[in-house]
């Protein structure tokens, strides 16, 4: 099986998933075959983002979910191929605005992803930038770009924030509200 995503997709995926954690998972991109769904996570905030899957002939559909370890994806990563056979060895082609491509082996991360589907708000209301403190507007910044044009909306029963990008709901990333932002 082949998973395709684009650069921007990885790169906002690796800035919102944890680089220290006691679940290790959280440490990871998780892949939910499933689902077609990306995700990262910090424990703090989340970056949700839809994936397509290509089987070859005669491959079924019933692949097992993964978590690629986090590695350095630059600016400069255009498109990225991850293949996964089932096995604990996922191969990661990444290809580069210069033409270059690097394919690289790494072993997947072998524990369970907690139910990223339970954090995700159900009813919003919009609001602004001044929701936001000086960590989620550097996230931000780093998963979506210095000017982007973002949605924002606010959830008040579980206290959080989603933001896409303005047309284009591609990459969501989920955050907690704080209590003096939240009034």
């Amino acid at each position: 099986m082949r998973v395709i995503i684009t650069g921007k997709q990885l790169r906002a995926a690796m800035v919102n998933a944890a680089t220290k954690h006691h679940r290790q998972a959280l440490t990871g991109i998780y892949f939910d075959i499933e689902n077609n769904k990306l995700v990262a996570s910090n424990a703090n905030n989340m970056c949700i983002t839809s994936i397509s899957c290509e089987y070859e002939n005669g491959e079924t559909r019933s692949y097992p979910n993964f978590i690629l370890p986090q590695f350095k994806v630059t600016r400069s990563v255009t498109n990225a191929i991850i293949n996964y056979s089932g096995t604990n060895v996922i191969t990661v082609i990444l290809f580069y605005k210069n033409g270059d491509t690097i394919n690289q082996k790494v072993k997947a991360i072998n524990e369970t992803y907690p139910d990223y589907q339970r954090a995700i708000p159900k009813e919003a209301r919009h609001v602004n930038e001044s929701y936001f403190n000086a960590c989620n507007l550097a996230i931000i910044e780093k998963t979506f770009g210095k000017n982007a044009t973002i949605k924002i909306q606010h959830f008040e029963l579980n206290r959080s924030i989603v933001v896409s990008q303005k047309d284009n709901n591609d990459i969501l990333v989920v955050m907690p509200v704080f209590d003096k932002y939240a009034k």
